[in-house]
């Protein structure tokens, strides 16, 4: 006999609300959910959106997007993977509070450095755009990386 798996509540609320107050919503659901709200998130950040801008224009703005929007869809993705899939617990409150976290120390202890290192060295010259855009995507993908790596080191504690 197989098990009819539960589908993703998008327009019952209702049903939605009963499952997360009994903690029957499926490891699988809530990364679903949280994989939607990061598309949501990203669509909402493109930079300089107007069709009738020359592209040259505004190069850089949209390849850090792209770049940043893709890593941390898969840090979603990869997250949901260390949390043990849908065998994991808790995935939302985990992804979360360590996002928030490693977030702020990371702004603190990297990107902050990077942006003193870019203003004193690179700020108006010819390599400006270039050392921001460095010094985010190192930034987005460090902040991921551990991430990643510290939902791994929670989901093997237990």
């Amino acid at each position: 006999m197989k098990l009819k798996k539960k589908i993703m509540n998008f327009w019952q609320i209702e049903k939605l609300k009963e499952e997360l107050a009994n903690e029957t919503i499926s490891q699988r659901n809530l990364f679903f959910y949280y994989l939607l709200l990061g598309i949501l998130i990203s669509s909402l950040l493109i930079p300089n959106f107007n069709p009738y801008e020359d592209f040259q224009a505004v190069r850089l703005p949209w390849i850090e997007w792209k770049i940043t929007s893709i890593v941390y869809l898969l840090g979603i993705y990869f997250s949901y993977k260390a949390n043990k899939g849908n065998l994991g617990k808790n995935f939302i409150d985990r992804i979360v509070s360590l996002e928030i976290v490693l977030n702020i120390r990371y702004l603190i202890f990297l990107f902050l450095p990077l942006t003193i290192v870019w203003v004193i060295f690179f700020d108006g010259g010819i390599y400006s755009d270039s050392v921001q855009l460095f010094n985010s995507i190192v930034f987005d993908v460090v902040v991921t990386m551990r991430t990643i790596f510290c939902m791994k080191d929670v989901s093997n504690q237990i």
